[in-house]
């Protein structure tokens, strides 16, 4: 597998998506003037919902083991802000920005810095249900022109979510796929088809601690067979706090790759620090 492909097996695992760790999507609630405070349990949930109505900015710091013929150690942070917004009485829109910082190990030249930002926009409908989805566009920005940072292409393509909750348990899927349709530079960068699958079921308890199960399939349909499916199974435990007068949560996990490209990572370490900032309704 050469190293462009090993990068994209990297850099992009993340930003299709970012985990469903962390909220990406809304579908806020229809507002009511007189709504009970939220309790621990219920803002814990919507760290773990896709189609949540809260405001937040993760920050999410990956070690990935195992990378390269050398096994060696590449890393990874994701500085996600997302900001849902009403667009109308039944619709909500959410935006959110992925902007990754990579460092990759010497056998890819030792590079670091920023990576290709990915944008996206959710269209959600609102509602009081426990079953909620959500559809819209995602952009892949070639902002590096580092060939071990980044695709170099402009990308584009659909990601959509539904989601399950009941009681203390959350069930989701999340799935995306972009294509390229434009290149950067005078380098003849590779095309670009690449998928993404997230299944999740999370439980939060009263308390607020959540544990999730998850994986986080990335699929380069351009790769060669046996190449095309990074598959790390992660397990993850987070804990509602605070930061001052804020709610804050605080995560670490693991994962293991059970199916992986060549040279890619075997297993990785995962920390997120995330701020929200809950909607007055």
């Amino acid at each position: 597998m050469n190293r462009s492909r090993i990068v994209t097996s990297i850099a992009v695992a993340g930003m299709l998506t970012a985990t469903m760790l962390q909220p990406r999507v809304a579908s806020a609630q229809t507002p009511a003037p007189a709504a009970a405070p939220e309790s621990t349990q219920q803002l814990a949930k919507k760290l773990v919902n896709p189609l949540t109505d809260v405001v937040s900015v993760p920050f999410q710091f990956n070690w990935l083991n195992g990378v390269g013929p050398s096994e060696e150690l590449a890393t990874l942070l994701y500085i996600q802000p997302v900001v849902p917004m009403s667009v109308s009485e039944r619709w909500n829109m959410i935006g959110r920005w992925v902007t990754p910082y990579l460092s990759q190990p010497m056998a890819y030249g030792g590079a670091s810095g920023i990576g290709d930002v990915m944008a996206q926009g959710f269209f959600s409908p609102k509602t009081n249900g426990t079953f909620l989805w959500g559809i819209g566009p995602m952009l892949n920005l070639p902002t590096t022109t580092n060939p071990m940072l980044g695709l170099g292409k402009w990308a584009a393509g659909p990601t959509g979510a539904i989601v399950k909750t009941s009681g203390a348990m959350t069930y989701g899927l999340l799935v995306n796929n972009i294509w390229s349709f434009a290149g950067t530079g005078q380098a003849n960068r590779e095309d670009v088809n690449m998928g993404y699958f997230q299944p999740v079921i999370a439980h939060t308890s009263k308390s607020g601690v959540t544990v999730v199960l998850n994986t986080e399939t990335v699929a380069n349909w351009k790769a060669p067979e046996g190449d095309k499916i990074s598959m790390p199974v992660n397990v993850a435990v987070s804990k509602l706090t605070k930061l001052g007068l804020l709610p804050m949560s605080m995560q670490v996990g693991a994962g293991y790759y059970v199916v992986r490209p060549t040279n890619a990572p075997s297993w990785q370490l995962r920390t997120t620090f995330t701020l929200l900032m809950p909607r007055q309704r």
